[in-house]
């Protein structure tokens, strides 16, 4: 496996790879006649066979979509689609970095989108979802999905911007997935 850095310029790892059969599948994947690798890890478990890449960081086999080198618990091959380097979905569900949102109501399905594919919070029909850089994703019912969406902000020197800490559905105030209480709609606003 061979990448890239600025600051050490060109790095080779070696892969535990048979270099007869081995191919490279792009998108950070590659696979031999036994083995199915994604950079410098070798994957557990995988059909060979059908595995290949679809995009960067992931990839699908007969049985199972992959986020990196982690299968997507619960994905379905047949439908799974790639939207950005963080989203993906299938026709039952969306998954953020290779986890489950558990979403209610694919059709009305929504990302706020905060900067470069980052997203704090996502709705449905029936629930918000926060969306932790590196922790869990927070469930949680909402009063009314059509005016859900980060509360906006303007920034000292004037730019507006979206909250990644509140949002609201008029009817409450959400921190991080969790409702505030007694709070004032009318006056309450992010500094």
């Amino acid at each position: 496996w061979t990448f890239y850095t600025f600051s050490f310029g060109r790095i080779s790892q070696p892969l535990d790879a048979d270099t007869l059969t081995f191919q490279d599948l792009g998108h950070h994947y590659g696979k031999d006649k036994d083995h199915a690798f994604y950079e410098d890890s070798m994957l557990i478990g995988p059909d060979v066979a059908t595995f290949e890449s679809v995009k960067d960081h992931y990839a699908i086999d007969s049985r199972h979509a992959y986020y990196k080198h982690s299968v997507i618990q619960g994905a379905d091959p047949t439908t799974f689609k790639v939207k950005n380097e963080k989203l993906s979905c299938d026709d039952r569900d969306y998954y953020w970095r290779g986890k489950a949102f558990g979403v209610s109501d694919t059709d009305k399905f929504k990302v706020f989108y905060f900067v470069d594919d980052d997203a704090y919070w996502a709705r449905d029909s029936k629930y918000g979802y926060y969306i932790e850089y590196n922790g869990p994703i927070i469930k949680f019912p909402i009063a009314n999905y059509k005016d859900f969406e980060p509360l906006t902000y303007k920034s000292s020197d004037g730019v507006k911007l979206e909250s990644c800490d509140y949002a609201t559905d008029e009817e409450h105030i959400y921190y991080r997935g969790k409702v505030m209480r007694g709070v004032d709609m009318a006056t309450f606003h992010q500094t």
